[in-house]
C-alpha cells in the first residue's frame, strides 16, 4: 500500500528473509553493479542500507541461504546465462567468490528463479528461470572449493499453462514450509506483459530443517 524502498537505481526482486528476528531484504540492483543488503527498521515499511556484499557486475536475482556454518549466494547477470556463487561466514561482510564461479556458463538454467531452500534434512534446491519456466536443480556438492549440481527429474516445476493468468509463462517460485505443508508465491504471465501473483500449496512433502 506504499513505497517501502526507493533508490536512484533500478530495484526489483525484493528477496526478504529473517535472521534471529531481524528482517533483511536483498533486492536486484543491477544498475548499481552491486548486491546490497537492507535491514528493516520497522518491518515491512522502513528499511536502511547496511551492507554491500558484492560489486563489479550487473548482478540480477541474488538468492542467499545459510548452510552448515556459511552463507551462500547464487546470482546471475543481465545476460541471464551465467550463475555466480559467493560465500561468507558473516551475512554482512567478508563475501568471496567461489573458485569455480561461474558455476553455470552459457545455459538457460543460470538465472535464479526464487528462494534457494533446504529440505529433507540437507537437500539443497537451487531454482532457475528463463522468463517462461522455473527449473529446480539439486546441489550435490557445496564446499568452499567444490561445487556440483544436477537438474531433478521433476524439473521444470512451473511452466505456462496455455490459458488464464499464467498462460504464457512463469518465472518465480518462493517456497515456505508452514509446519505441515509447503506454500509458494509464484508469478504468471498472461501475455502483453501482464503479470499476476498466485499461491500454490502441497502436502506430504518431507521437511526437517530450516527454510531460507
Amino acid at each position: 500500500d506504499r513505497i517501502v524502498l526507493e533508490e536512484t537505481f533500478h530495484l526489483s526482486y525484493p528477496y526478504v528473509f529473517s535472521v534471529d528476528g531481524i528482517y533483511y531484504m536483498v533486492p536486484e540492483t543491477f544498475m548499481a553493479e552491486s548486491i546490497n543488503i537492507y535491514q528493516a527498521e520497522a518491518f515491512p515499511y522502513e528499511w536502511k542500507h547496511v551492507a554491500t556484499i558484492a560489486s563489479g557486475r550487473d548482478f540480477v536475482d541474488p538468492a542467499i541461504f545459510y548452510h552448515i556454518g556459511l552463507w551462500w549466494m547464487f546470482a546471475s547477470d543481465t545476460a541471464s546465462v551465467n550463475c555466480y556463487l559467493y560465500y561468507s561466514a558473516d551475512l554482512l561482510s567478508g563475501w568471496e567468490e567461489h573458485p569455480l564461479s561461474p558455476i553455470v556458463v552459457d545455459n538457460d538454467k543460470a538465472r535464479p528463479g526464487g528462494r534457494a531452500f533446504i529440505y529433507d534434512n540437507d537437500r539443497i534446491i537451487r531454482l532457475s528461470q528463463n522468463g517462461g519456466t522455473v527449473k529446480a536443480v539439486e546441489v550435490d556438492t557445496l564446499t568452499e572449493t567444490d561445487y556440483a549440481e544436477h537438474e531433478i527429474p521433476e524439473s521444470p516445476i512451473l511452466t505456462g499453462t496455455g490459458v488464464g493468468w499464467n498462460s504464457v509463462g512463469m518465472h518465480h517460485f518462493d517456497p515456505w514450509w508452514t509446519g505441515d505443508q509447503w506454500i509458494a508465491a509464484v508469478d504468471g504471465n498472461s501475455g502483453d506483459s501482464n503479470w499476476s501473483i498466485g499461491i500454490y500449496s502441497t502436502s506430504g512433502a518431507p521437511q526437517s530443517g530450516v527454510i531460507w
